[in-house]
């Protein structure tokens, strides 16, 4: 709960087991964390989705190399234009 309200996580506040059951009335709990402007994803699948993407738009993913260059192609002339 800290480290969100340090991170600056919106609307996040600490409710308690009746606020448990007015957000959710078939979970039962003493205290929890209610969190509406965030989610939990499967960031594996996310990332797996976004080289997908990759692809089909014609680039390439390349995995387990340091990156140490980046450059933006638009025109396939290389100078991001």
């Amino acid at each position: 709960y800290e480290r969100g309200i340090e991170n600056g996580v919106p609307g996040l506040e600490m409710i308690s087991s009746e606020g448990i059951r007015e957000i959710e009335p078939n979970a039962r709990g003493i205290k929890a964390i209610w969190s509406p402007e965030t989610g939990i994803v499967d960031f594996q699948k996310v990332c797996h989705t976004y080289a997908q993407d990759v692809k089909k738009g014609g680039g390439s993913v390349s995995t387990g190399f340091k990156m140490t260059k980046m450059e933006i192609v638009r025109d396939g002339t290389g100078d991001g234009s």
